[in-house]
Formats: structure tokens, sequence, C-alpha cells
């Protein structure tokens, strides 16, 4: 079964728990060996999460849940990967699509849509895959966020 992100609805509320520890087995781009991250936010950055990772690394990767915020945005992942990640319900899939801020005072912040983070929401372990209708979609991608975060 290939699993199509359909509820793009827009919500305030988390994903996970905040400060849940996310797994990524295979690591992130850009940090290879680093397989576990903690999810963070707050109002004054809503709608954006941080990635942290749990190795004493100050790094902070910045993501969004696109639902809501990018029109047409339906991501697929292909049937191996939905197995790896033992996700077998559109629902039980949590697309994390990273970050990058040229400057907010431009409104230049662009997403990544062929690359996301994908997890399962019951046992938080994903994997940063391209997505199988990858070519559907243009990178990057600039996204207009009205947000609070500076």
């Amino acid at each position: 079964m290939e699993v199509q992100l359909t509820d793009n609805t827009l919500s305030k509320a988390p994903p996970v728990s905040l400060g849940e520890l996310i797994k990524l087995p295979a690591g992130l781009s850009g940090f290879p060996e680093t397989q576990t991250f903690s999810l963070l936010c707050t109002d004054d950055y809503w709608p954006y999460y941080l990635l942290r990772p749990c190795n004493n690394d100050q790094s902070q990767i910045l993501v969004i849940e696109p639902g809501g915020w990018v029109p047409g945005y339906s991501p697929m992942i292909s049937k191996s990967d939905a197995n790896w990640l033992d996700i077998y319900d559109s629902r039980d899939a949590l697309f994390l699509n990273l970050i990058n801020i040229v400057s907010f005072e431009n409104e230049e912040v662009y997403i990544d849509l062929k690359n996301p983070i994908v997890l399962n929401r019951n046992n938080l372990v994903g994997r940063q895959l391209t997505l199988k209708n990858a070519e559907d979609y243009s990178n990057p991608q600039r996204l207009i966020v009205q947000s609070n975060a500076v």
C-alpha cells in the first residue's frame, strides 16, 4: 500500500507531544550519525518546530508540518517506505518538511517539498526520504507563513 497525505487541515496542535524523542535510524541529511532528535516548539515559533539532535550538538533544524500551508501538496511515499516505517494507514504518517530561512524580514523562507521526514505517529520512528511523486514539486519552494517567529 502506498501512503498519501490527504488531510491538509491546519492545526495549531503539535503533531506529537513536544519534547518527544524522534528516532531516525538512518540519520538525517547533514546529521548522518545522529539517530535521535527531540521535537520542540513555542508559540513564538509556531507553525515551525525545532528538531534538536540528542547528542549534545547545539544545532537546530527547522521543520513544518505541511498540512494547510502548502496548497495542493499531496505527498506520496512508496510501498517499500511505508512498509519500512510500519505505516499502513495515511493517518499514521506524520510529514515534517525541512525549512531554510534566508530572511524573515523579506519573507524569504523556503520549504523542501521533495524530501520530507516521514514519521510513524505511533512509534515516532521515521526517515528522511524522497517522495514517490517528487517530480510533482519544485525545490526550493517559497513558503509564505504568517508567524511570530523572528
